[in-house]
């Protein structure tokens, strides 16, 4: 049987059980979890033909969540109705604030974050010597995607000291003005000429030792909205490369950036933060990609770096 636990910043979660144990608090029924949400696609019939146009996957898109849950509130005291009272109070503390729905069934331990839209009270009297509340609570989920409690999250980072592709310069060499050893050692540098110029064989590239790389996930049947966090110091800037079965892209900053304050780019709002203000406007290529159903992202920084980027995803379903 399911238990739903719904829990918001500021209360006590509330529980609710759907096995045959002796609780306080009972799962009756719950709606609009396993169905999908409406379709938001419109569609414009031929006029010369019949059916409507193609639609892209691209624009087949769905509305927001509404979860229905019916609970039943019975005192474990037979007569105890200010036990009662207190038990909608903690249903009623939910109201005016967001507030994440978790259901466990199962083999899924999954969640939406939403808000409460309202509460409908019922109160029952079973007999004289015993009172019970059955209720209904509605929240509403502007996203509808449901996401697996257990997250991925992993850490990619670059050597500070490592640069790439071809070395021209600057190099150096040293000269006697004189007779070797026996004379002033002069030395040249900013040149093309030397110890640190061009040498063969060539090397062409950035060298990595995998830190630089990782892999994500995504096991649920709709696409995942991935979520890098920088932190640390970027002197040459960020490039994110972004690699999934669709192809590949870039998330790019061509600027150096100081994350001592985490900079965070969400995927799914396509923004970019700090703090929780809206830096954006960093962003000199915006690669943003999903990790489709059932397959896996490939994320590389492509850059050298002394900071490092957190990567987390989570299965999603719809």
């Amino acid at each position: 049987m399911s238990t739903i636990t719904i829990s918001g910043d500021g209360v006590r979660p509330l529980v609710l059980y759907g096995d045959c144990g002796e609780h306080e608090t009972i799962l009756r029924e719950y709606d609009g979890w396993y169905d999908s949400p409406d379709c938001k696609v419109d569609l414009t019939e031929r006029s010369g033909g019949d059916g409507a146009y193609d639609i892209p996957e691209s624009r087949i898109l769905y509305a927001a969540r509404t979860i229905t849950i019916r609970y039943r509130l019975l005192p474990l005291g037979a007569l105890d109705r200010s036990r009662l009272r207190a038990l909608q109070e903690q249903v009623n503390a939910l109201l005016h604030r967001q507030v994440t729905v978790r259901v466990q069934d199962a083999d899924r331990d999954l969640f939406a974050v939403g808000y409460v839209d309202s509460i409908d009270v019922e109160t029952t009297v079973d007999n004289v010597n015993r009172e019970y509340l059955n209720g209904q609570l509605n929240v509403v989920c502007p996203r509808p995607e449901l996401r697996a409690m257990s997250m991925q999250s992993e850490q990619i980072r670059s050597d500070g000291n490592v640069r790439g592709g071809l070395q021209y310069g600057p190099g150096y060499y040293t000269y006697w003005e004189g007779t070797p050893n026996d004379s002033v050692s002069v030395l040249v540098t900013d040149t093309n000429y030397g110890h640190t110029g061009l040498h063969y064989p060539l090397t062409y590239g950035t060298r990595y030792d995998g830190r630089n790389i990782c892999a994500l996930h995504n096991r649920g049947d709709s696409r995942a909205y991935p979520v890098f966090t920088l932190t640390g110091r970027f002197a040459d800037g960020v490039d994110l490369k972004l690699v999934t079965r669709d192809g590949s892209s870039h998330l790019t900053i061509g600027q150096p950036v100081d994350a001592t304050t985490p900079i965070i780019l969400d995927t799914r709002s396509q923004s970019v933060t700090r703090a929780g203000s809206d830096m954006s406007g960093l962003l000199s290529s915006r690669g943003w990609a999903t990790i489709p159903a059932g397959t896996s992202m490939s994320v590389a920084l492509m850059c050298a770096a002394d900071g490092w980027v957190t990567c987390e995803t989570h299965d999603t379903y719809m």
